[in-house]
């Protein structure tokens, strides 16, 4: 999922859960700065000898291209992005990513729990949680870390629309397959599929890598083939992003709202289905990331002049070393993100998936 989900969805189904305005905007900044927080230990001193130390939580792609270090992979990618399902016989099995897993659902309520213990970094901690648990409906099929089980046969990838108009919009990058009274299937031109299998190959099959950033487009119906049968024996996928997301929102909203309801002594939870209507106009805006941002903003389930700058955060560590003490840094959104990171990755990795049987790290 991309920042108009991970931002923008997060935080009006956080405000809709009864969270008040800044708590939940925090907590969707928290889900967003996963994918921007890309520095592994990265460090700002302090002259009094504090030190700030920052944990990565994504790789942009040229960082994954270069760097296909194991160990880096399943520290990063596995616990932020690709939280394993848990089923199979064997680590490479059990580590594919499956939406709405026992063991997302059990990370969710963990960190919950944490948050409602008083941890100053509770907010971050669920924002984090929020994004890893929504990309289980977007990343689903793959793992966060190379493997055969990523690799897809780059030819059988379509798109489906039943919108001439929308045809129209992307004819530019696929080529008509075939059309009938009910649909048209769209499939890669030349280029694009040359591009997937390179994207797939430098990335040592790491992720959706071969199927490029189709997961995280919530208007898309699409399908593919994989190269190796999964552990059910299936190699098809068909997907409809819409469908997948929309049950991703509503889940995300009753765990918000399980929240709210112990955190907040008056807090006004809405009923999911008092803005499912909304939730599913905004899923299906087809365009690119701007066009999407704007449809949650118009939607007016969050306030109009929101919005999301990882700038904010970077230059609050910038900061860090112009407080008159380092303990000044300590209170503030991107320490407290780093303190919550720091959490997550230790309980996910040391913690929650040795007790599935899963010891990747």
């Amino acid at each position: 999922m991309q920042e108009d989900m991970h931002y923008y969805g997060t935080y009006a189904m956080a405000l809709a859960a009864g969270i008040p305005d800044e708590d939940a905007e925090t907590i969707a900044y928290a889900a967003q700065y996963v994918d921007d927080s890309t520095n592994e230990n990265s460090e700002v001193n302090k002259r009094d000898g504090g030190l700030l130390v920052g944990f990565a939580t994504a790789h942009h792609i040229g960082q994954s291209v270069i760097n296909q270090d194991p160990t880096s992979q399943r520290k990063i990618w596995v616990p932020c992005h690709f939280i394993p399902g848990g089923e199979g016989k064997n680590i490479e099995e059990k580590c594919i990513c499956l939406p709405d897993s026992k063991i997302a659902r059990q990370m969710m309520s963990n960190h919950i729990s944490v948050a409602l213990s008083g941890k100053k970094f509770g907010l971050e901690l669920i924002g984090i949680a929020s994004h890893a648990y929504m990309d289980t409906f977007s990343h689903y099929g793959f793992s966060g870390f190379s493997s055969q089980f990523n690799k897809i046969n780059t030819e059988t990838l379509r798109i489906w629309t039943k919108d001439d108009s929308e045809y129209d919009r992307l004819k530019k990058k696929f080529e008509l397959l075939k059309k009938n009274d009910a649909n048209l299937c769209l499939r890669l031109p030349l280029f694009y599929m040359i591009t997937s299998k390179i994207s797939e190959a430098f990335s040592g099959a790491l992720g959706h890598g071969g199927v490029l950033s189709f997961p995280d487009r919530p208007y898309l119906t699409w399908n593919f083939d994989y190269k190796v049968p999964r552990p059910n024996k299936e190699t098809k996928s068909e997907r409809k992003n819409y469908d997948d997301y929309l049950i991703a929102c509503r889940y995300l909203h009753s765990f918000f709202c399980e929240y709210s309801k112990k955190r907040y002594a008056d807090s006004q939870a809405k009923k999911f289905d008092e803005i499912e209507t909304f939730v599913k106009e905004i899923l299906r805006i087809e365009g690119d990331a701007d066009i999407r941002r704007k449809g949650w903003k118009r939607c007016k389930l969050i306030p109009k002049e929101a919005k999301y700058s990882a700038k904010d955060w970077e230059n609050q560590k910038k900061r860090f070393d112009k407080n008159d003490k380092s303990e000044d840094g300590i209170d503030t959104g991107v320490y407290r993100f780093h303190q919550a990171a720091a959490y997550h990755r230790y309980y996910m990795l040391k913690d929650l998936l040795p007790s599935y049987g899963i010891a990747v790290h």
